[in-house]
């Protein structure tokens, strides 16, 4: 005869499974810098959602604006969290720390169940994507189109290995010229990946996705910065919950 905490445990493993997951987590863009051009230049941000009605469609939301000289990164970060809120996503995306923080050159803008993110910027704005409580489904850098510049890719990982319970920390960077294509790109991450002790796989030919540390650790969460003068676009992808 089964004990009646040995019924309640069959219970909740129960409810657990038929549970739905739960949606794709936080999300930390960290903006950089204002822009230099005189006369402005272009800045695209697109972002997208894990289902939010009962027909289970994913939503999308763009933002693809010329904006003036001398905007700040903190001026981008609010435009985008007031847009997105006024597009009917209420609070799914909201801005962090004091306005004067760099002299509104530095700002983070947090974003809550995101799909995936696809960011363009340049000019003198720069952008670091964190994945706050994932590791990315795919990663994919997009060339320049304008300014074409070399870029340095910076990626920096915490790992926890599920038996040792070892926590860790890793960084991957990776230099990359101007004239590459999204597809080079993923080779040398797929290559300069492995060789830093991580297995990982190319999705499609243009993207790469990181597993887990060749011992087995696995990723907890995921900063990927891009350090250059040109209009380099990054797209994240994020878990289907």
């Amino acid at each position: 005869m089964l004990r009646l905490s040995q019924i309640v445990s069959l219970l909740l493993v129960a409810f657990s499974t038929l549970a739905p997951r739960a949606a794709a987590g936080l999300v930390q863009v960290t903006l950089s810098g204002e822009i230099y051009e005189t006369g402005g230049a272009p800045v695209e941000i697109m972002v997208s959602l894990s289902p939010l009605g009962a027909d289970g469609r994913q939503s999308s939301w763009t933002m693809n604006m010329h904006l003036a000289q001398h905007t700040s990164a903190r001026d981008l970060a609010e435009l985008v969290a007031r847009r997105f809120s006024s597009s009917g996503y209420g609070e799914r995306a909201w801005v962090s720390g004091p306005p004067s923080a760099g002299g509104g050159t530095r700002a983070h803008l947090f974003l809550e169940s995101p799909r995936s993110l696809s960011l363009r910027l340049g000019s003198g704005l720069r952008g670091t994507v964190t994945l706050c409580e994932d590791a990315p489904e795919s990663i994919k850098l997009l060339p320049p189109r304008i300014s074409k510049s070399a870029l340095e890719l910076q990626l920096g990982f915490s790992t926890y290995h599920p038996h040792s319970e070892k926590l860790a920390r890793h960084r991957l960077d990776l230099d990359v010229d101007e004239g590459q294509t999204s597809s080079h790109v993923s080779q040398q991450l797929s290559a300069k990946a492995l060789a830093s002790g991580w297995l990982g796989t190319r999705p499609t030919l243009e993207s790469y996705k990181f597993h887990k540390r060749s011992d087995g650790s696995l990723i907890q969460g995921c900063s990927i910065s891009m350090w250059t003068d040109g209009d380099w676009g990054l797209l994240v992808e994020l878990p289907i919950p």
